[in-house]
């Protein structure tokens, strides 16, 4: 399965370039995810929680940034198994960023997703609400991280 997502946020490309290299951080904004641990400068270990109709979900995963383009793009791969489920999964994360002016900057996020085992008896309308659910909170929790609030001076 793939999912496409943009959003624009109003900080400058070097800010959500440096906030973006931060995996520990960028973690924490994606629901579910949590105790990001690096094993080097480029493989991080997470737990990743998650219910998906009935299934509760809890699985280790390891991210790996297999590329950096400093400040235009980057690609994750994130891949884990729940064993006590019978489910895996493997995500593909392209990541593009563009300065739109001097202080917004354009983020582009295409995922592709496969899961295998019980989880993918769900079919795909399940999960593209659950992946448009995950999305949309990830995205107003970069919004909160990288923008200044409203009482900001």
């Amino acid at each position: 399965m793939q999912f496409e997502s943009h959003v624009t946020v109003k900080a400058p490309i070097a800010t959500v370039w440096a906030f973006f290299q931060d995996i520990p951080g960028l973690v924490g904004l994606v629901p579910g995810c949590k105790d990001a641990e690096a094993l080097s400068d480029r493989q991080y270990k997470v737990h990743v929680s998650q219910r998906v109709g009935p299934f509760k979900v809890g699985l280790p995963a390891e991210v790996t940034i297999e590329e950096l383009v400093e400040p235009e793009r980057m690609t994750v791969v994130i891949a884990g198994t729940d064993r006590r489920v019978g489910f895996s999964l493997k995500q593909t994360l392209s990541v593009r960023f563009l300065q739109e002016g001097d202080q917004e900057t354009a983020i582009a996020m295409v995922t592709d997703v496969s899961i295998f085992g019980k989880l993918a008896s769900l079919g795909s309308a399940a999960m593209n609400r659950k992946a448009a659910e995950i999305m949309k909170e990830f995205e107003m929790g970069l919004r909160k991280a990288l923008e200044p609030s409203d009482g900001a001076a």
